[in-house]
């Protein structure tokens, strides 16, 4: 069970060995622990393991992301040790990947064959109404949404998996569920054992899970809001500014190795110096700040203070991809998507729920 030699003759995709000159490894991943995955009445013992092939080369998502865990450790004990920390014995990265998903009808979804097939609409008509008011995020929870949430958190507890919070999201029938946050290996494997469960729990009340990042044109799309930190084995955490944080040496050392690492395209000064004319030159000291953003996007023309908040940031028709380059919502303008980069058309049904 800690290791094995399984069938590797397919990996990479289109290798022409023969079966039995084919050697890929699995190792047991000890820091997840395993879990049983229920079908109707039959139980499978899933082991998260990392895969490996004869060579060392990497045939799994699981190994580049304890590799990376392990550079964090050994890099942040280095630099703590430097501060005079002789207590950290350990580096602990945590994370708590919201999960944005939309819910439709199983007797809809089943007339779609574009949402049956690819995930998400590919032609139709505009909706009725969208989410132009915003009514959906701050309304009342649909009475059989509710009931849908109520077992999905029960299948969850009964997994360990830690959820918080469920809300309506910002577009008609999408909706969020936010864990407690965990050491990052483990809220990985978590979050993809909370889609499958949620996809397997919709179904038991003719619900559909869309988990498409883009499923309807013209609306807000689904992704993963990372909440992400980094701290140590006391529970400490690096990112904590604390009451005096110009004084914080910990915090500010931690905080400037990030910004070194994520380089200059990430943060929001240099997209607006670069992609607006914010703040602009002024004689008059004045004169009131206006704002001129991108011509692409009628939004970017806002005020750049709104950007802050978390439904302005996603603009209609921007994608978000789960834990890509564009999960972290970047509030700045120019840090949109543009028109022209999306291929998808309306849903041609705005009763999403059917009757």
């Amino acid at each position: 069970m800690t290791q094995s030699e399984p069938d590797a003759s397919s990996f990479p995709s289109g290798g022409i060995r023969s079966t039995f000159e084919a050697r890929g490894y699995t190792a047991w991943d000890p820091t997840s622990p395993a879990f049983l995955l229920e079908t109707g009445r039959t139980r499978t013992l899933v082991i998260p393991s990392v895969f490996l092939s004869w060579t060392g080369d990497v045939l799994d998502l699981k190994t580049p992301l304890l590799r990376s865990l392990r550079a964090l450790n050994d890099a942040g004990l280095k630099l703590q040790r430097l501060l005079g920390n002789r207590l950290a014995k350990r580096i602990v990265v945590n994370a708590g990947p919201e999960q944005e998903y939309f819910v439709v009808s199983k007797k809809l979804y089943e007339t779609r064959p574009d949402l049956r097939i690819c995930g998400r609409t590919l032609f139709g008509a505009p909706p009725a109404k969208g989410q132009q008011m915003e009514d959906h995020y701050f309304g009342a929870i649909h009475p059989k949404m509710i009931r849908f949430m109520e077992d999905l958190d029960h299948e969850l507890y009964r997994r360990g998996i830690p959820a918080k919070t469920r809300h309506n999201e910002v577009s008609p029938n999408q909706f969020e569920i936010a864990p407690l946050y965990e050491e990052a290996n483990l809220a990985t494997d978590h979050n993809l054992q909370t889609m499958d469960i949620m996809k397997k729990v919709a179904l038991t009340h003719d619900l559909v899970v869309l988990l498409h990042e883009k499923p309807f044109a013209g609306l807000n799309g689904s992704g993963k809001h990372a909440n992400w930190s980094i701290g140590d084995n006391t529970g400490a955490n690096f990112l904590e500014p604390s009451a005096s944080p110009l004084k914080n040496v910990n915090f500010l050392l931690t905080l400037g190795a990030l910004m070194q690492v994520l380089g200059p395209d990430f943060f929001p000064e240099n997209h607006v110096r670069q992609n607006s004319t914010y703040p602009p030159p002024r004689s008059d000291s004045r004169a009131p700040r206006r704002f001129q953003g991108s011509t692409e996007n009628p939004v970017s023309r806002q005020n750049p203070h709104q950007f802050q908040h978390r439904r302005v940031n996603r603009t209609h028709g921007a994608p978000a991809v789960p834990f890509g380059p564009h999960t972290f919502r970047k509030p700045f303008p120019g840090g949109h998507f543009r028109q022209s980069d999306l291929r998808l058309s309306f849903p041609t049904f705005p009763a999403l729920f059917g009757r």
